[in-house]
């Protein structure tokens, strides 16, 4: 990490490395990198780059399955008062389908609708009937 290394951190090397570490899953490294670039640069101040940041962070977390942690870096980017990424609702109800969490996949797809988003959920539109039909 830049910290150890003692160099100079910038925002595009700090993003590439978040983002490095969200593509490897590694959730924990990715928030590291995060904290330190809000103590160094202020990255979640730019009302830009806040929500990119949150969406590579949710993305890392769902594709880990750690459904709690993306729904915690979601609510990151509102307490930033940030306009979400509209990718970050597909993420997370992606998750959600993934978890067999029905109740998590409707929360998000009613938060996506009434944040003016239209998520575009991949699969086919009837898998989450399926999950109701398996009873999950």
């Amino acid at each position: 990490m830049a910290e150890e290394a003692e160099v100079d951190v910038d925002m595009g090397s700090l993003t590439a490395v978040i983002d490095v570490a969200a593509k490897k899953r590694d959730v924990a490294a990715a928030e590291r990198c995060y904290q330190r670039g809000k103590e160094v640069v202020g990255i979640a101040d730019r009302p830009k780059l806040g929500p990119k940041l949150g969406a590579i962070m949710i993305h890392a977390a769902a594709r880990k399955g750690e459904l709690p942690a993306a729904e915690r870096w979601y609510s990151r980017i509102e307490e930033l008062e940030l306009k979400p990424e509209e990718i970050s609702f597909n993420i997370i109800i992606h998750a959600a389908m993934k978890k067999h969490d029905l109740a998590a996949a409707e929360r998000w797809l009613r938060r996506s609708k009434e944040a003016g988003a239209m998520p575009k959920l991949a699969g086919p539109p009837a898998k989450l009937d399926a999950i109701t039909e398996e009873g999950h």
